[in-house]
């Protein structure tokens, strides 16, 4: 008798040692289902739907970018076009160049904040506000001196301009539109615009290749 109640007791602790580990099983499953669920939810708008400026020529500019803990980026775009920039505590900056008259020895950029709109948890839209406008040479030049102390910093260098022909036709878009931008993540910060180079890899769009 007495090995009949061992033989039972091996049996029932076999069968709830099993049903531990299905039950431990499943709610791993169950977190795995929320964490995705998650991040579906914080995730960007697409490209095409994110704050940006419209280009006013073909003429591509070339910035170097670099932050104050010394990673950098050579992001180029269309004139009026913008470089976004997606920094790792996710604070959002857009940069946009414009010419100054003749010559190519400096540039206008508009640097603006761009913050994502949340309706029940899912982006919805970006709203953009302008920082400042900064004059942009061959030499670099601190910018958002204005930003509190603890918000990112980082200079900007003008490195060339490809001119092309001027825009004309009212509503006329450059090829910026039909190609889009591209992406490259590196050092924590997300660039995008028509060309982008970093230490971690690079990629283009359309004629900004050439």
């Amino acid at each position: 008798m007495k090995d009949y109640d061992q033989i039972v007791h091996r049996v029932l602790r076999r069968a709830t040692t099993s049903f531990l580990v299905v039950i431990t099983f499943i709610s791993m499953i169950g977190a795995q289902d929320v964490t995705l669920k998650s991040k579906q939810i914080d995730e960007p708008l697409p490209l095409s739907e994110q704050a940006k400026t419209i280009p006013i020529s073909n003429n591509q500019i070339t910035l170097k970018i670099t932050l104050d803990g010394g990673q950098s980026v050579l992001a180029t775009q269309y004139e009026g076009g913008m470089i976004r920039l997606e920094m790792e505590g996710g604070e959002i900056f857009g940069l946009t160049p414009y010419k100054r008259g003749l010559g190519d020895a400096v540039v206008n950029l508009k640097i603006f904040r761009i913050i994502r709109i949340k309706k029940g948890g899912k982006v919805v839209g970006e709203g953009i506000t302008e920082l400042e406008t900064s004059v942009i040479g061959n030499q670099p030049s601190r910018t958002l001196s204005s930003l509190a102390n603890n918000e990112p910093r980082f200079s900007v260098q003008l490195v060339g301009i490809k001119e092309y022909s001027k825009i004309k036709e009212i509503g006329l878009r450059p090829q910026y539109e039909a190609a889009g931008t591209c992406c490259v993540t590196c050092d924590g910060m997300k660039t995008c615009a028509c060309s982008v180079e970093t230490t971690c890899g690079s990629c283009c769009i359309g004629v900004c290749c050439n």
